[in-house]
């Protein structure tokens, strides 16, 4: 193979390559990209366990061929490249090598057979829809922070997307057991096609990043029982599902919202973070209680301290309630509200965070004691 490839097109195309494969090369194939010539682009494909990318690049593609290359050296080598930086990669048939020129200088690095370099494929019987960029980055990046990455439950390991009856619309949601954030997509028309998915959360956040590549337009998901591909603007991903039973977590949703209280997200936010400075590291708990429109917020150190914030507020008067703070700041990143409600069935009752006004996303806290 010999192809002549610039350094930043190049770069570029690897970007979700690096993301995505191993850090280490404890399993050399995982930390591996696949490059390959087709018409006058320069495929690349990358894998872990559980996700395969794929893009390309323009190139001049002398002699057509595929070579599967270490990819920590190669994406190094680029970024300390100038800008605009003419390429060279060669390659044969009888060395177990490729060569990359730049410049006067020349890097060599081992290959491995191509064979070894398999991916994953979305048969045929796939339902497939196209979706809007922005509604899947709404869909996925809302929920997100309610997901884990190393939690032993699979369900809190990802983002959970379905047709919700009760609302009639495409939803995501994501729960750790001490938490969940639902949105809701009213816009997706074709919402009643789309099979119950749980994207895990490694994956969820490379497929905001493909959106938000995107900007304002589709995305081609076809999906099936175990896998989803996503594609887009010349790049796909396909990432394995969670296979697991989705707790029914609408069960969990208030539905008394008398108890309500509103007030300004932003000074919300910033009382929570200065009480965090004292909130112990294990609990972060901190209490709340509304009187004469004022929204006191007070928690107290095991090793001694204590701090009382205070937040101008409308209605709510005798709500009271402990909240995990660090949850609730991360709510409110998610929500993105210029003003936020907060309602509560009474003491010892979830806490309902979203935006005034609007149903199309709520974030959940559980209660605590405080």
């Amino acid at each position: 193979m010999k192809v002549a490839v610039e350094r930043d097109n190049l770069l570029a195309a690897l970007a979700h390559a690096h993301r995505i494969v191993a850090k280490s090369d404890s399993i050399p194939i995982l930390s591996t990209v696949l490059m390959s010539t087709e018409g006058g682009r320069l495929g690349i494909t990358a894998r872990n366990a559980d996700m395969v990318a794929e893009t390309s690049c323009v190139a001049d593609v002398g002699t057509p061929g595929q070579i599967a290359v270490p990819l920590a050296p190669v994406a190094e080598l680029l970024r300390r490249l100038p800008a605009g930086t003419a390429m060279r990669l060669e390659a044969s048939d009888t060395a177990p090598e490729v060569a990359i020129r730049y410049r006067r200088s020349t890097l060599s690095l081992p290959t491995l057979a191509v064979a070894e370099f398999a991916g994953f494929t979305v048969d045929v019987s796939a339902v497939e829809v196209s979706i809007a960029a922005p509604t899947l980055i709404r869909l996925l990046e809302t929920p997100l922070h309610a997901s884990n990455v190393d939690d032993q439950r699979l369900f809190a390991q990802g983002v959970h997307l379905h047709f919700a009856s009760d609302v009639s619309a495409l939803c995501g949601v994501a729960t750790d057991g001490r938490r969940m954030t639902r949105v809701v997509a009213p816009d997706f028309a074709d919402a009643q096609r789309f099979p119950a998915v749980t994207i895990g959360t490694r994956s969820a956040g490379e497929l905001i990043k493909l959106a938000q590549d995107v900007g304002g337009g589709m995305i081609r998901l076809r999906i099936n029982d175990r896998l989803l591909c996503a594609e887009a603007d010349g790049t796909r991903l396909i990432t394995k599902l969670i296979e697991t039973q989705y707790p029914d977590y609408a069960r969990s949703i208030p539905t008394d919202l008398t108890k309500l209280v509103a007030m300004a997200s932003h000074e919300l936010e910033s009382a929570l973070q200065r009480a965090l400075i004292l909130a112990d590291d294990k609990d972060r708990i901190v209490r709340c209680e509304v009187s004469s429109g004022v929204l006191s917020i007070a928690t107290r150190s095991q090793k001694g301290g204590a701090i009382s914030e205070a937040v101008e507020v409308e209605g709510g008067d005798g709500i009271s309630f402990g909240m995990n703070a660090r949850m609730a700041v991360e709510a409110l990143a998610a929500l993105k509200a210029d003003v936020v409600e907060i309602s509560t069935a009474g003491f010892g009752s979830p806490i309902l965070m979203r935006k005034r006004g609007s149903t199309e996303a709520v974030c959940l806290v559980m209660p605590t004691r405080s």
